[in-house]
């Protein structure tokens, strides 16, 4: 062993063992473990990511397309108000004819109504179809058929004729 070696062991054996601080450290460090406060948004955060991914698997399970088989007799039913609507459009527009060979401006938006309600009633027919169980589908679709009996008699009416008259 050299000299350097020597004198960093005797000056190692004459360090005491323990140092203590000049004053008591504790205090300090227990305000630094005491649990942090946070000004922000604290347990709402959580609370609105549970909520999202919860409304998100909701929104998900709601767009998958069921899979059930549906009632014959619903079917059955879908089937019969849909011809029995078309007869009532049917014997209507024979019952009364508009006399105007001038097509006004509210005969063709009156028109366009039409043509907009009747794709409306397929595309509701069709979803009807698939799920003929569905309250909804059915009050929306006897809303769409009343709509279109109303407007096809507000037709004569702007055609210069009264409900129900004949030619």
């Amino acid at each position: 062993m050299t000299d350097k070696d020597t004198l960093l062991d005797d000056l190692i054996a004459s360090a005491p063992r323990e140092i203590t601080p000049k004053r008591d450290l504790w205090p300090g460090i227990r305000a630094q473990l005491a649990p942090v406060t946070t000004t922000g948004f604290g347990w709402k955060t959580p609370v609105a990511a549970s909520l999202l991914i919860a409304g998100l698997l909701l929104g998900w399970q709601l767009s998958r397309p069921q899979v059930m088989t549906a009632d014959p007799a619903l079917l059955a039913l879908v089937e019969s108000t849909r011809e029995t609507h078309q007869q009532q459009m049917a014997q209507i527009q024979l019952q009364v004819r508009p006399v105007s060979w001038h097509v006004s401006q509210e005969q063709q938006a009156i028109e366009l109504a039409m043509t907009q309600l009747i794709q409306a009633e397929q595309q509701v027919y069709q979803a009807l179809e698939q799920s003929p169980q569905n309250t909804a589908l059915w009050d929306m679709w006897l809303w769409l058929h009343q709509q279109q009996i109303k407007l096809l008699l507000d037709n004569q009416v702007v055609s210069g004729q009264w409900k129900g008259a004949q030619i």
